[in-house]
């Protein structure tokens, strides 16, 4: 089966911009999102987000979105990499 309209489809599901609108290359946005939402005040380790969605404690899809993402980006099979990205991605 194919997808037709791939970017019409993709903003309507996840509200990316359809127009060539680049990606951020700043992070302090997004961490700051990140740190507001979940009370803290610097980037807590991967258990922390792991545990949440264990345990249920997603107030928000928008919480649980941003575990998984989070979790699956320190969960990938080249780990050190992983952590380089979230770093870059995070600011850290």
């Amino acid at each position: 089966m194919v997808v037709k309209n791939l970017n019409i489809n993709v903003h309507l599901v996840l509200g990316f911009s359809i127009g060539p609108k680049a990606f951020p290359s700043d992070s302090s946005g997004g961490k700051a999102v990140v740190l507001s939402l979940f009370e803290k005040n610097s980037i807590p380790s991967a258990a922390l987000f792991a545990n949440k969605i264990i345990e249920h404690e997603t107030k928000t899809d928008e919480e649980l979105i941003i575990c998984f993402v989070l979790v699956a980006m320190t969960s990938f099979s080249y780990f050190t990499i992983s952590l380089i990205i979230v770093h870059q991605l995070c600011n850290i």
